[in-house]
């Protein structure tokens, strides 16, 4: 099993500033985008939330959600 700040860093690089490729999960169950054919990020919410609580991994991805388009929106102002 991998460790919580891996699975925050993977989260984290679901959300790039600028263009990037994205395929499917690499989990075979799974059908969702994930970016460069990684873990996707529902995948990545459900893992950290088994390993903490289904409250905090849903805050931390709305956080990194915010971040993004705020950076996103200072580069580009």
């Amino acid at each position: 099993m991998r460790s919580i700040e891996q699975i925050i860093y993977d989260i984290q690089y679901q959300f790039p500033l600028w263009p990037s490729t994205y395929s499917t999960c690499e989990r075979d169950d799974c059908e969702r985008a994930a970016r460069g054919g990684r873990v996707c990020l529902e995948c990545l919410q459900e893992e950290l939330a088994e390993l903490t609580n289904a409250h905090d991994a849903s805050e931390l991805v709305k956080a990194c959600e915010d971040l993004s388009k705020v950076k996103y929106r200072l580069l580009n102002a």
